[in-house]
């Protein structure tokens, strides 16, 4: 996966690109289709990417470029999912939903729908601050009780998140003192676009360097790092009750806090509004007592 920001404002993605391409990887692109030049046409022409999604802000120009505040975005936008669309590729299209584009919920949908292969639509509404501690894109996120209700409003997201409690919810992690109890490091990594090895995207304060070291040293480096890394006694993401079924990110927390060992206050509301609208529902488990099975 190709990602950024745009992967498409580097001088150098073509060349990234081919070396990836030629090395016989499966490259995904992920990008806002606003910098789809007659170069990278010819380039996908070429070498056909695996998979290209588009992000849209908005599906009229109005509320797409409140959202960008750039003029012309919305147009560039539309040509670059036409020209993907006519050379044939596997273009999906998928959104943020968000304050300003929420009242257009309904159109976006039909948008992505009608440009992704199998027909889904595909949204989030997470939105987390930047990277350098400022607030950014998490002030026009939706409220965590008004995003769940939408997500569940929606078929497939309500079918995902109601199986996702059903096998989760109750159970204990299996190695419950790491800090890091996903797979970042393990069954993801990242390269940021300093070359730098990162356990995911968004740990980019536990960023190394590989140089000289070569890919398979930087990452076995890496893991023992992760193993390493044990959640404080006080953490209060240890002992509570929806552990299984919240990310409780240490990468989320530490962007939200300034440290690993905090808790991401957002995430925190939101993975108890899914509990409680699906257990209203009844479309999650109670919390189980006893012993319940390792995970």
């Amino acid at each position: 996966l190709i990602t950024g920001g745009d992967p498409l404002l580097r001088p150098d993605f073509a060349e990234i690109y081919t070396h990836a391409k030629r090395r016989g990887l499966l490259v995904t692109v992920f990008t806002n289709g606003t910098l789809v030049t007659d170069a990278i046409l010819d380039l996908f022409r070429k070498l056909p990417p695996f998979v290209v999604e588009i992000t849209l802000y908005g599906a009229t120009q109005t509320t797409y470029e409140a959202v960008t505040g750039v003029p012309g975005s919305y147009a560039r936008c539309m040509a670059g999912i036409q020209a993907l669309d006519e050379l044939g590729l596997d273009l999906r299209l998928k959104s943020i939903l968000m304050e300003p584009n929420r009242h257009e919920l309904d159109q976006l949908e039909a948008l992505c729908r009608a440009h992704s292969p199998d027909g889904k639509f595909r949204f989030d509404f997470e939105l987390h601050g930047r990277f350098d501690g400022a607030p950014g894109p998490a002030a026009v996120r939706l409220a965590p009780e008004e995003g769940v209700r939408v997500q569940l409003q929606q078929p497939e997201h309500a079918t995902g998140l109601r199986d996702y409690y059903k096998r989760r919810h109750g159970l204990t992690p299996a190695n419950p003192d790491r800090l890091y109890g996903c797979g970042a490091g393990f069954g993801q990594f990242h390269i940021n676009p300093y070359g730098q090895l990162q356990p995911c995207l968004t740990a980019r304060h536990a960023a190394m360097e590989t140089t000289g070291a070569g890919l398979a040293a930087g990452l076995q480096e890496l893991r023992r790092r992760l193993n390493e890394a044990m959640a404080s006694a006080d953490r209060i993401c240890n002992h509570c009750p929806e552990r299984m079924v919240c990310s409780s990110c240490p990468a989320l927390a530490y962007l939200e806090t300034g440290s690993e060992q905090g808790r991401s206050e957002f995430q925190c509301q939101v993975t108890r509004a899914r509990s409680r609208l699906l257990r209203a529902a009844g479309g999650a488990a109670k919390p189980m007592t006893g012993n319940p099975n390792d995970a």
